[in-house]
């Protein structure tokens, strides 16, 4: 009590305050200064932990600037690349022009000396057509077909031929017919003598009909189709190969052939 009681008069005489004071209000003055001295030391105590949380969000903005900043660097590099890819592309294209220009400059120059220079063909230049005839098995193994008679067809034939082909094909029809009717008389039919009956008979139907719808003039491939439609095994194909024959040769023993001095012009290779 008298320590505390000689600091309150040590803080009244050094505050020159000269009149007599109790000793509750020496407490009183004491505990007072006490409050002082923390608030002065909390204060700026507070005021940094502030700072220092201040500069916390500071240093997290910028990193996410930092960050923005380098997608931005990505991004700008990408775009660079392809720009730089467009560029080469597009350098490609000139040279592929530059190319064209010159194909059309060098096929004028052409068309120019044709017409100012015509030329004239002999007989002697007419083509040739070369090839070899050979027949491949299911095995894979290929035989040459050596000796076989190879035809050069012009591509369109006559009605007339065609029918001639369609007149064979129904004389093999009605003989077949005719041999199964006879394998029928005074005997059960099989069912396999009436099947081939009625398909001969179908056959027939089909001749008159295809007959009746011939062009003057008919494709060569179409009239073959239209000959198997009626034929029991291959149609006979000779008359319209007779019509429509340009040249004949015969294989050699390698199973190769020339047809020579063809006129120009679109033809069928025929073999059988």
């Amino acid at each position: 009590m008298k320590t505390v009681l000689w600091s309150a008069l040590l803080f009244v005489t050094a505050c020159g305050v000269s009149a007599q004071v109790t000793v509750e209000e020496a407490q009183r003055l004491l505990e007072e200064r006490r409050t002082t001295r923390r608030a002065a030391v909390t204060q700026p105590e507070g005021e940094l932990t502030q700072l220092r949380a201040e500069n916390r969000q500071m240093k997290q903005t910028i990193d996410a600037l930092r960050a923005q900043l380098s997608q931005a660097e990505a991004t700008i590099k990408q775009r660079d690349q392809q720009i730089h890819e467009v560029k080469l592309k597009i350098a490609e294209i000139g040279r592929v022009i530059d190319a064209l220009d010159a194909l059309r400059a060098e096929n004028i120059a052409l068309r120019q000396q044709i017409t100012t220079s015509p030329t004239t063909r002999s007989a002697s230049t007419r083509p040739t057509i070369s090839g070899s005839a050979w027949i491949t098995r299911q095995a894979g193994q290929s035989d040459l077909l050596r000796g076989l008679r190879i035809h050069l067809l012009r591509r369109t034939v006559s009605k007339d031929a065609v029918n001639a082909s369609f007149e064979s094909n129904e004389t093999h029809a009605i003989a077949e017919l005719e041999t199964y009717q006879k394998a029928m008389r005074g005997v059960p039919a099989s069912d396999y003598l009436k099947e081939f009956s009625e398909k001969t008979k179908q056959r027939l139907e089909t001749i008159k009909n295809l007959r009746a719808a011939l062009n003057e003039q008919i494709e060569l491939s179409t009239a073959y189709k239209l000959l198997s439609q009626t034929a029991t095994y291959y149609p006979d194909f000779g008359p319209v190969v007779a019509a429509a024959a340009v040249t004949n040769v015969v294989a050699n023993v390698d199973g190769k052939y020339q047809l020579k001095d063809c006129a120009a012009g679109d033809y069928y290779i025929y073999a059988r």
